[in-house]
């Protein structure tokens, strides 16, 4: 945690003071760790030890400001100053530049060589590996450390995409349809309902459908039906509507059955729609019922999380929406993934038309002068495609909304708070002026 954030400022001061710099930046940086029983480990100077009240109490002094006084018996589980083991990592760390080899020896030394290096370096592990991803995108061995699995030629982590299609792990280890799991423990009973429903559904349409039908009477008869069953079957219907690349008219209607009844399916329904419906009003409105008690909110969330993940395959759009819908949800969980798309690499295409133009084609076509001479053609030129930044204003607003802060686009501030201040939360920790 602690080293996550040294290193930051241990890469700038290369930039601006030279080495110099970089170790007395180091030396003043250095910070001790205290772990609490509940997990959360805190970052500081451990200003003194002292018995107050009959108790004995831990003075620490953060790294992010201020100063927290811990009971040391009813809070504290370890306490681990400084060290020269902290001390080698960092000047490694400082070394290993932009070579994915470097990140590796040293992700294996906190492996192999110091004792209990992985809960030591827990964060630190993960930083390494993300950093070797950025140096080399097609990293297996890190990718799969990280999470991540090859769908369609890209990586994405493999939680969220599975979570997004409606999966849940079993056991631990093999993934499974919800909606295959959830029908398989209906009865007979269920199954018929099924059925009706299904059959109930399709006169429901046809009345609907007609041209003098009344859209609040559509409505009560349709939400009289409301159940999971309907629920699940309306969630399979938008699915075949989605591959035949169609619009159902009657979808808005859809949308009132999925707000009445809080299961895996309606989730699954309303996040589509909050994300891919192109109608306003209807994400709106399906962002509107996601946020009633009762839905699944960190499903919701990490669905959205997939758009963010998957970010070279998802449109711009729907990156967007899924980041406010995210800010919406106040999903903190997914703080990281926001930071992670406030800046990517986009596909720009330069002279786009060239691309349309029959074999053959001209850029400037022959034309006639006044004097009945023909003009000059010019070879079309071909498009070029160039990968240019884009920064995501609607996963700024979103970290902004959630966390009350703002570093704008400056994902490394981002990170350094997340890691300084996230874990900060516990009520029995008093915090002094």
């Amino acid at each position: 945690m602690r080293t996550r954030k040294n290193c930051v400022c241990l890469m700038l001061a290369v930039c601006f003071g030279g080495l110099n710099s970089v170790v007395l930046s180091q030396e003043k940086d250095a910070v001790d760790r205290i772990i609490l029983k509940n997990g959360t480990e805190l970052q500081g100077r451990i200003l003194e030890e002292k018995k107050e009240n009959g108790r004995q109490v831990l003075v620490v002094k953060l790294k992010s400001g201020g100063t927290m006084s811990l009971d040391s018996a009813k809070l504290v589980s370890k306490v681990r100053k400084y060290d020269e083991v902290d001390a080698k990592y960092e000047r490694a760390l400082l070394t290993a530049g932009k070579d994915p080899a470097a990140y590796w020896k040293l992700y294996e030394w906190t492996e192999k060589e110091v004792p209990n290096g992985k809960v030591r370096f827990k964060l630190e592990r993960k930083f390494l590996l993300e950093k070797i991803v950025e140096l080399s995108p097609d990293d297996k061995n890190a990718r799969h450390r990280l999470g991540y699995q090859k769908k369609d030629g890209q990586w994405i982590l493999e939680d969220a995409y599975y979570v997004s299609r409606g999966y849940h792990k079993v056991e631990g280890r093999t993934w499974q349809s919800n909606l295959e799991s959830e029908m398989a423990e209906k009865s007979e009973a269920g199954e018929l309902q099924q059925k009706q429903k299904k059959a109930e559904l399709g006169l429901w349409k046809k009345r609907a459908e007609r041209r003098d039908a009344n859209f609040e009477t559509a409505r009560a008869e349709l939400l009289k039906m409301a159940d999971e069953a309907l629920a699940v079957h309306l969630l399979n219907e938008i699915r075949i509507d989605q591959k035949e690349k169609k619009l159902d008219p009657l979808r808005g209607l859809y949308l009132e059955v999925f707000g009445e009844v809080p299961c895996t399916a309606s989730v699954l329904a309303l996040s589509h729609f909050a994300v891919e419906e192109e109608d306003v009003n209807l994400r709106d409105r399906a962002l509107t019922l996601l946020l009633q008690p009762g839905f699944d909110r960190n499903m919701a969330a990490a669905i959205m999380s997939g758009h963010l993940e998957n970010e070279k395959e998802t449109k711009l759009e729907y990156l967007e929406r899924a980041a406010h819908v995210i800010g919406e949800l106040n999903a903190q969980n997914q703080i990281v993934s926001l930071i992670n798309v406030l800046e990517t690499k986009r596909k720009h295409v330069e002279n786009p038309g060239a691309q349309n133009q029959p074999a053959g084609a001209t850029g400037i076509n022959t034309t006639m002068t006044q004097s009945g001479a023909g003009g000059l053609s010019i070879p079309a030129s071909s498009p070029n495609v160039t990968n240019k930044p884009y920064f995501s204003g609607g996963a700024l607003a979103s970290l902004k909304k959630m966390t009350k802060v703002d570093f704008g686009y400056d994902e490394a501030a981002w990170k350094r708070w997340y890691i300084e201040n996230y874990s900060l939360h516990d009520s029995q920790v008093r915090a002094d002026d």
